[in-house]
């Protein structure tokens, strides 16, 4: 069975690979939460293109409350709160239960090519925790 420590080293070696987008502090998350700005029509429509996310209705306009996964709580749910600011960066607060435990981190995506990216790793990091025997 792996454990939560070896979870959390598969997505750092993922976060070194790449730059598209990194961790940030819930800290530096918050206080760059003020800066938010609006979605465009046309990118909550790519959001929603990609295979295996479910856009959930919104209450506030600048925050975009994804959901993919298994529905609910348990293993291998998980959610994003997307959040876009004015410099064209896109704030991530992303939730994964892949055991008994749940997982909170932060991201920052650069561009919106970078929250994509993002988005479909972590679909295709969920798809690959609920198919494995080894949970």
């Amino acid at each position: 069975m792996k454990n939560k420590q070896s979870v959390l080293n598969y997505i750092k070696i993922f976060e070194d690979y790449n730059q598209y987008f990194n961790e940030v502090s819930g800290d530096d998350y918050i206080d760059r939460c003020d800066d938010s700005i609006d979605f465009t029509l046309d990118e909550l429509k790519e959001i929603r293109a990609i295979k295996g996310v479910v856009i959930l209705p919104q209450t506030i306009s600048e925050v975009v409350e994804i959901q993919f996964g298994k529905a609910g709580v348990g293993k291998g749910a998980s959610s994003m709160q997307v959040v876009k600011l004015k410099d064209e960066w896109y704030l991530v607060r992303w939730t994964c239960r892949p055991e008994k435990y749940i997982a909170v981190k932060f991201y920052m995506c650069d561009q919106f090519v970078g929250l994509l990216k993002f988005i479909k790793y972590t679909i295709d990091y969920i798809v690959g925790v609920n198919e494995s025997d080894e949970y």
